[in-house]
């Protein structure tokens, strides 16, 4: 990990997801640490965890609110999954 990451309290993350089968209604995707036999991250904090992506249609793709300037670089993310660190 950079040293330049490790200064960073919050971090927020663009997720983009895709359907590759029918009609998908009352989407939420959920991020977390692994947890079980090596147990849950101790450094790491999701401060929003969960984004409702809504209904997502056959084969499509949709994401939490990816935002582009005008050469289509990603320039921030309206609904971002926030993790703390």
């Amino acid at each position: 990990m950079t040293e330049e990451l490790m200064r960073v309290r919050q971090i927020e993350l663009a997720v983009e997801i895709r359907n590759h089968w029918g009609k998908a209604d009352n989407v939420v995707a959920t991020l977390s640490t692994p947890s079980g036999a090596s147990a849950a991250d101790p450094y790491v904090t999701f401060q929003t965890a969960s984004v409702n992506y809504g209904a997502v249609g056959s084969f499509n793709k949709d994401d939490n609110g990816i935002e582009y300037d005008e050469e289509l670089l990603v320039t921030g993310v309206r609904n971002p999954v926030c993790v703390l660190g």
